[in-house]
């Protein structure tokens, strides 16, 4: 007895909820077709929709659930809005490739070419690291030299091997010979240090 009326007390508190005036629920607009996802979602028709759904999703909700839903669609909008200028533009467009051509062909092409260059450019332009200056690695041993003062002196620099000659032949040349000299005496040095 107890559980029918209960029934009977909360079935009639849900019904008059959810006749509320609040109308349907608003219905999306749709997509032109030469319209981009990205501007669509920027477009004014597709605002308005939101902003109608947020209020169509206030009045429903009798405990707020929709506030949440509110509060991140709001910080969508301000980002939009305060979004910074792309300074880089968009990519650059991929050259199409053409029937029966070979992609060793396509990439030597001099279309092909001039993407790579502007994609490099355009990629070091987005990069968030584009404003620190790159120290080559002879720049980093002479900042580190000034630094530290090392008593066994720089590394020996491994010669050049000339052309035609096979790795035995490079092994007994002079230089390398004395560059193998000052390379176990420099390890030699190093190992005293630690």
């Amino acid at each position: 007895m107890k559980h029918t009326l209960i029934t009977f007390l909360i079935i009639p508190a849900f019904c008059v909820s959810q006749n509320s005036n609040c109308g349907d629920r608003p219905s999306k607009p749709p997509i032109s077709i030469n319209e981009t996802k990205k501007d669509y979602k920027k477009s004014e028709k597709y605002l308005d929709y939101k902003q109608a759904l947020k209020h169509w999703k206030r009045c429903v909700s009798p405990t707020g659930i929709g506030d949440e839903i509110d509060a991140n669609l709001e910080k969508k909008i301000v980002k939009q809005v305060n979004k910074p200028i792309d300074e880089c533009g968009d990519a650059p467009k991929k050259p199409k490739r053409l029937k029966n051509q070979s992609i060793d062909e396509y990439r030597q092409t001099a279309a092909h070419v001039e993407y790579r260059k502007q994609m490099k450019e355009w990629k070091k332009c987005m990069s968030p690291i584009k404003s620190i200056q790159r120290i080559s690695s002879d720049e980093k041993e002479q900042k580190n030299d000034n630094d530290i003062i090392n008593p066994c002196s720089h590394k020996p620099k491994k010669p050049i091997r000339q052309e035609g000659l096979n790795h035995e032949e490079y092994r007994n040349t002079p230089k390398h010979i004395e560059y193998r000299k000052q390379m176990k005496e420099w390890k030699a040095c190093i190992k005293s240090l630690k």
